[in-house]
């Protein structure tokens, strides 16, 4: 009897985390629309077949936040690529990453804060991963 009593509160709990058709599809639509995004912001570059764990902070003019990936950009024709986990910074054009920790690099596994460009307010956090370079095609 407990254990016909255990799966039914396990089914009831799973029912209840389901997806209705309806949410699934804005889902799909919304990281469709992401990995789109992504997608015409690489356009052009090539993987030069280099990884790295780390990028000075030096070196990168400016960060752009993608679902799934953070671009590093060095220059317009030069830019690092570092995966990220899925939910990171899905739709949301207006966020700085902010490294918290001291030091003069961006490295793999490190933490970094995600921040509103207008007041600086939290929007959550992520971990780098390794670094891509990716740079422009010459033609």
């Amino acid at each position: 009897m407990l254990r016909l009593m255990i799966a039914a509160s396990a089914a009831a709990m799973l029912a209840g985390c389901a997806m209705s058709p309806a949410e699934q599809a804005r889902q799909d639509g919304v990281a469709a629309r992401e990995e789109a995004r992504l997608a015409e912001a690489l356009e052009g570059f090539e993987s030069t077949g280099r990884t790295s764990s780390c990028v000075p902070r030096f070196e990168v003019r400016q960060t752009k936040l993608y679902d799934g990936a953070i671009l590093f950009e060095r220059s317009r024709n030069h830019v690092y690529r570092s995966d990220v986990g899925p939910g990171c910074g899905r739709n949301q054009d207006d966020i700085l990453v902010f490294k918290s920790v001291n030091g003069s690099s961006y490295c793999a596994g490190d933490i970094v804060q995600l921040r509103s460009r207008s007041g600086g307010f939290f929007s959550g956090t992520c971990s780098l991963g390794e670094f891509t370079e990716l740079k422009r095609d010459a033609r």
